[in-house]
């Protein structure tokens, strides 16, 4: 099914995709064993693998709103078996929990990609009052003149480290303010203590 997929997507869009990505696998994952979750997991990267060598697309990925719920499939895989995904997708910026910036981190670990992106990084609502009233900019270095939203996108690079963020814009002008926000200077010192007080309300429940 993945791989007729792929090939319905190339020949309906009339072009290869570059990169397509096995989209939250943990949701497909959640009923099963651990042994037989890695066993599926293992089955869907091979035919991703297999499509992206036949040609129908360049790369495959692996995107997971969840890391914590694809963990234990990761934990159970043959200590041979290697995924090996381009690119790794996960969830960043303020809006995600501790436990999952965690998790997202250990990901990133075990599947070694060559890439990680982040994705989402407004909460999946940039126009949520928090994005224009809060104090994003407290993580940077001081200084720097930027909008809350721009901050909060700058920092999603951040939490948890990633090469690149997918976000949707609006219109021309929005698109400008993101990209620019990417020359931001963020203070690392203030994103280590802000992810240790994260860790510590999750303890302090």
């Amino acid at each position: 099914q993945l791989a007729r997929a792929v090939r319905e997507s190339a020949t309906t869009l009339g072009v290869r995709p570059e990169l397509v990505f096995l989209h939250n696998p943990e949701r497909s994952l959640a009923a099963l064993p651990p042994a037989q979750a890695a066993d599926r997991l293992i089955a869907a990267c091979a035919a991703l693998r297999d499509t992206a060598a036949a040609g129908w697309c360049r790369q495959w990925g692996i995107s997971s709103w969840s890391p914590t719920a694809l963990l234990p499939a990761l934990d159970a895989l043959p200590a041979d078996v290697r995924l090996a995904p381009a690119v790794l997708m996960v969830r960043a910026g303020l809006s995600v929990p501790s436990a999952e910036l965690d998790a997202s981190e250990q990901l990133a670990s075990r599947l070694s990609p060559h890439s990680v992106w982040g994705m989402a990084p407004f909460g999946g609502d940039p126009a949520h009052p928090v994005w224009t009233t809060s104090t994003t900019t407290a993580l940077l270095y001081p200084g720097q003149r930027c909008s809350p939203i721009q901050a909060a996108y700058r920092l999603a690079f951040e939490l948890p480290p990633v090469a690149r963020v997918a976000v949707g814009a609006s219109s021309p002008a929005q698109l400008r303010g993101l990209l620019a926000a990417t020359e931001l200077w963020v203070e690392p010192e203030r994103v280590g203590r802000y992810r240790h007080l994260l860790r510590q309300r999750v303890i302090t429940g």
